[in-house]
């Protein structure tokens, strides 16, 4: 009888489990660097306002968040393409950045009005930037998938056989362009 570790495990193993699992550890560390440097220049450095330090929070998690999409769950390699790849991805970054700039304004204003301490309006702060990018991150999955980080002709590769990536994508390129794992 197989567990559900097993079915897991057997899921993760095929392309589309592991690129599922890729983009979500990918946003956990993007969201873990966006948080940290959201709690610490409001909360303990309280540099500038929620909405200045979110802006700056989003940027720092924006820039891991492209590179550990793109090259470890996508698997793509080479020059980033401009119109296909980087311009798309920064409007949905804007898009998470308008929806995560809106909620957490509201929620430093709620939170203050209600009296709460500076440090309970930072974690205020935190959790309505963590619930905008909640929202947004089922439809940038989506997108990226169908029209972002698609193999393009130019990926492929001839008919010679798998070559490694790069050290940062764990990854190999097969003769049909996609991202296979390294066995070894």
């Amino acid at each position: 009888m197989r567990t559900s570790l097993d079915r897991f495990f057997a899921w993760y193993h095929t392309d589309s489990g592991r690129k599922k699992v890729r983009y979500f550890l990918a946003s956990v560390i993007a969201t873990v660097v966006s948080q940290a440097v959201l709690f610490f220049t409001y909360t303990v450095g309280e540099i500038a306002s929620a909405v200045t330090c979110n802006f700056i929070a989003t940027a720092a998690g924006a820039v891991p968040s492209y590179y550990l999409n793109r090259a470890w769950a996508w698997g793509k390699t080479g020059r980033s393409r401009v119109a296909k790849e980087i311009v798309p991805f920064w409007i949905l970054a804007f898009v998470g950045l308008v929806v995560s700039l809106g909620a957490v304004a509201v929620a430093e204003h709620q939170a203050k009005q209600a009296g709460l301490s500076h440090l309970a309006v930072g974690i205020v702060v935190n959790l309505a930037n963590l619930a905008a990018f909640g929202v947004v991150w089922v439809l940038k999955y989506i997108i990226f998938d169908k029209f972002v980080f698609v193999p393009h002709h130019g990926d492929l590769l001839p008919a010679t056989g798998s070559v490694p990536t790069s050290p940062l994508s764990g990854t190999s390129r097969s003769a049909g362009g996609y991202a296979e794992p390294e066995i070894g």
